[in-house]
C-alpha cells in the first residue's frame, strides 16, 4: 500500500504527520505507566484516524459508494487535529489534578480487603465458569465448530430472542473472565483451579467465535495477568499494535466461513475497508451537518429500555447515518467524538473530548496512585478490562459501547461481591 499524495494533497498530509506526531509523543511518554487509557487512546488515532485517512484518501477509496471531497477531508483533519490537541491538554491538566488528589492518600490496605479465596468459594467460581461453558455449548448444539465460529454454514445455534442475545453476550460471557482473574489476583487453596478456569473461559469466549471488541476486552486483561512483561517498558504498546495490525484482520476471517477474504487481504488491506471506517463517518456527520439536539445521547444512556416500551426509540449513530443519507448497509461504526457533533454539533465534540480526556486522566490517576501499589487488588480487573474495551468505546457507536461496557462491568462488580460476601461469611 504505497503513499504517494499529489501536491494538492500536501496540506492534508502535514495535518496528519502532526497528528501522528503528537499520537506517538503521547504513547511514549511517562515510561513510568507503560501501560493506560490514555496510551491506548493515542494508539486508537494514530490507526483510525492518522494513519487510514491517508491511505484511503491516496487511493482514492469510496466507502460505501461516497466520494469525499478533498475539502471534506481537510475541514474533517483540521477538526480532528484540534481534538487530539484539545483532548491531550485537558488530559494532562487532569491528571496533574487526580495525581496531587490520589498520589498524597495512603496506599494502606482497604478494610476488609481479602488475600485468598477459600474452598468454598473456589467451589462456587467454578461451579459458575462451569455452568456458563455448558449453556454456551448447549446454545450451539455442543458443535465444537459452530462454538467457534461466529457465522456462516458451520454455525448451528438455538435460536434466541434479542434480549436474550443481548444477556448472553454483554453479561454472561464476561462473568468467566472475570472468575479466573479473581482467582489470579488473590490466592487460591488448590493450584488445578487456575487450568480449569481458563479452558471453561476458553470453551465460554472463544477468541474465534466471539465479536473482536469482546476478544479485547477478554483477552489483553488475561494477557496482562498471564504474561507480566506486557506490563513493563513498551511491551503493551506492541501488543495493541499486533493486535490492530495483525490478530483483528485474522479473527475476521472467523467472521463467515467459508465465505472470507485472503489472509493476505485481510492484513495489507484493512486500513481501506469499512473496519477502518469511524474518520468517514465523523466526516458524513460534518459534511451533512446532522445533529439531533441530543436525542442519539438519550438513546445511548437509556439503551436498557427495550424497543417494545420505546418503539420511537433512537437507533445506533451508525444505523441513523446511514438512514438519513439514503447508504445501503447500516451496520456502521460512530467515532466517540461523532457522537458529540451528531447530538450538538461542533459545541458537542468539544464537549465530549473534555469530558472523555478528564475521565481517562481520573481512571489513569486512580490506578498508578492507588491501585497498583496494592497487593492483590480486584479493581485491577477493572481497569484490565476498561483497557481492552476502550478502543471500542472510541470507535463506537456509543449505544452498543455503552451496553458492552456496562454488562461487562456489571458481571465484574457481581463476581465481585460474590468474592468478598463469601470471605466475610467464612
Amino acid at each position: 500500500m504505497m503513499i504517494g499524495i499529489s501536491l494538492q494533497g500536501v496540506p492534508l498530509l502535514i495535518v496528519h504527520i502532526a497528528m501522528a506526531a503528537i499520537c506517538v509523543y503521547g504513547i511514549f511518554s511517562d515510561p513510568s505507566r507503560p501501560y493506560t487509557l490514555y496510551k491506548v487512546l493515542n494508539l486508537f488515532f494514530l490507526f483510525f484516524f492518522c494513519i487510514a485517512p491517508i491511505a484511503q484518501y491516496n487511493q482514492g477509496v469510496c466507502l460505501l459508494g461516497t466520494k469525499f471531497t478533498f475539502s471534506d477531508y481537510m475541514v474533517t483533519s483540521i477538526t480532528s487535529l484540534v481534538i487530539l490537541v484539545l483532548t491531550n491538554i485537558s488530559y494532562i491538566v487532569s491528571r496533574k489534578y487526580f495525581d496531587n488528589k490520589h498520589c498524597q492518600k495512603s496506599v494502606g490496605e482497604e478494610s476488609g480487603k481479602i488475600e485468598c479465596i477459600g474452598l468454598r468459594k473456589e467451589v462456587t467460581l467454578v461451579a459458575i465458569s462451569m455452568a456458563l461453558a455448558f449453556y454456551f455449548l448447549y446454545i450451539n448444539q455442543f458443535d465444537i465448530l459452530s462454538l467457534i465460529i461466529r457465522s456462516g454454514d458451520c454455525v448451528d445455534r438455538l435460536p434466541q430472542s434479542q434480549t436474550m442475545y443481548l444477556i448472553s453476550e454483554y453479561f454472561l460471557r464476561p462473568i468467566s473472565l472475570v472468575v479466573l482473574l479473581s482467582t489470579m489476583t488473590l490466592k487460591v487453596v488448590h493450584r488445578w483451579i487456575k487450568p480449569l478456569l481458563l479452558i471453561l473461559l476458553l470453551i465460554t469466549i472463544p477468541p474465534t467465535g466471539v465479536p473482536r471488541v469482546l476478544v479485547a476486552a477478554i483477552y489483553i486483561p488475561l494477557l496482562l495477568y498471564l504474561i507480566p512483561a506486557f506490563r513493563r517498558d513498551w511491551n503493551f504498546v506492541a501488543l495493541i499494535c499486533v493486535g490492530v495490525l495483525i490478530i483483528f484482520p485474522l479473527l475476521n476471517l472467523f467472521r463467515n466461513v467459508p465465505d472470507n477474504t485472503l489472509v493476505a487481504y485481510g492484513i495489507v488491506s484493512q486500513f481501506l475497508d469499512l473496519n477502518f471506517d469511524a474518520y468517514s463517518m465523523l466526516m458524513r456527520v460534518i459534511k451533512d451537518d446532522i445533529v439531533t439536539n441530543g436525542m442519539q445521547l438519550l438513546g445511548s444512556l437509556l439503551f436498557w429500555v427495550p424497543r417494545s416500551l420505546w418503539p420511537a426509540k433512537p437507533v445506533s449513530s451508525g444505523h441513523y447515518v446511514a438512514d438519513q443519507t439514503g447508504l445501503n448497509w447500516n451496520n456502521l461504526s460512530m467515532p466517540f467524538w461523532g457522537e458529540g457533533y451528531i447530538n450538538f454539533g461542533f459545541l458537542g465534540v468539544i464537549i465530549f473530548t473534555i469530558v472523555l480526556a478528564v475521565v481517562l486522566a481520573k481512571l489513569d490517576s486512580k490506578y498508578w496512585c492507588i491501585t497498583a501499589k496494592r497487593r492483590r487488588d480486584l479493581d485491577t480487573i477493572k481497569y484490565y478490562m476498561l483497557l481492552g474495551l476502550l478502543m471500542f468505546i472510541l470507535r463506537g457507536s456509543m449505544m452498543s459501547a455503552l451496553a458492552y461496557t456496562c454488562g461487562i462491568l456489571v458481571s465484574f462488580y457481581l463476581v465481585k461481591t460474590v468474592v468478598l460476601y463469601e470471605n466475610t461469611s467464612n
